[in-house]
């Protein structure tokens, strides 16, 4: 039975926090996913891939496909400047990493309490390895 929950069915996503956003990718982000994708030290398991942004194009008019039908979501990870940083703007810094939903799966035959189950996945540019508070923004303790 497919599911009744349009939870998932969307042309983009946008995750927006303090330090970062995380969005659907457009074509100008095609170079940046290329240099990410490419870069050997981001890849220390497996082959790095295509260095030529055309091919992200490609690939990103059927991530776009999947998203629209609910398949799939992947996305940019744009870091934020901090206050040393900022411009006027406030624009991202830049492209940092990219990953997202590669999966959505419905759990449950009841329409009434059906379940969303997503695997996520990313990739974040060796530069911020280990790094959390470039990222993520400063840590505090909870008492």
């Amino acid at each position: 039975m497919p599911p009744s929950n349009t939870a998932t069915i969307r042309p983009s996503h946008t995750i927006t926090t303090p330090r970062l956003t995380i969005r659907t990718t457009v074509p100008a982000d095609a170079p940046g996913i290329a240099a990410l994708r490419s870069h050997p030290a981001n890849n220390p398991y497996t082959k790095p891939d295509s260095p030529d942004p055309a091919a992200y194009l490609e690939r990103m008019r059927q991530w776009h496909a999947a998203t629209a039908e609910g398949r799939s979501a992947f996305m940019v990870i744009l870091l934020h400047p901090t206050p040393d940083t900022a411009s006027e703007s406030n624009e991202p810094e830049g492209l940092v990493g990219f990953g997202g939903f590669n999966e959505f799966r419905w759990l449950g035959d009841d329409s009434e309490t059906q379940e969303l189950e997503a695997d996520i996945g990313g990739q974040i540019d060796h530069a911020y390895w280990r790094r959390p508070s470039s990222l993520w923004g400063p840590h505090t303790a909870h008492k």
